[in-house]
């Protein structure tokens, strides 16, 4: 199947051209950490403890 010319950039460059390098800096520790716990937290309400269990025991 042939993918549309006009959906594709030109150059791979042409699609992170607008991506700033401070959005790929290192976190700091704090800001890590914090972020990490947000997942966690995240996970937490999203995942099903029961299912979980189940399929760590298979």
């Amino acid at each position: 199947m042939d993918m549309p010319q006009e959906r594709v950039p030109e150059t791979v460059a042409a699609a992170f051209e607008d991506l700033d390098a401070a959005a790929f800096a290192p976190l700091d520790p704090a800001e890590a950490l914090d972020l990490h716990r947000a997942i966690n937290e995240r996970r937490a309400q999203v995942e099903n403890g029961e299912a979980l269990k189940h399929l760590r025991s298979l």
